[in-house]
């Protein structure tokens, strides 16, 4: 996981990368949306499904509303793509 922006230090912006376990492996960025996903500093790691296929992951809420924003449970390809809220409708934060 890796902050994004002009200044790391003054953004919550965590993203997901994924590296090839090889020498020299790739990484690829998976997730991109401007708020915090898995945000360490809220005790929430990503988790990788049984199949390896995707990542579970707490999506952060929208940068303007910082610390009222609801974080959501996210899920998404572990190639990267589209993420899918299970629940988006829910009011609650999840960890």
């Amino acid at each position: 996981m890796t902050k994004r922006g002009a200044d790391p230090d003054r953004t919550d912006n965590w993203d997901i990368y994924t590296v090839a376990a090889e020498p020299g492996g790739a990484e690829r960025q998976v997730t991109t949306s401007e708020g915090a996903d898995a945000d360490p500093d809220l005790a929430s790691r990503p988790a990788w499904s049984p199949d390896g296929k995707t990542i579970a992951y707490t999506q952060g809420g929208p940068p303007k509303l910082i610390d009222y924003g609801v974080p959501h449970l996210a899920v998404v390809p572990a190639g990267g793509g589209p993420p899918k809220l299970p629940a988006p409708a829910l009011d609650r934060w999840v960890k």
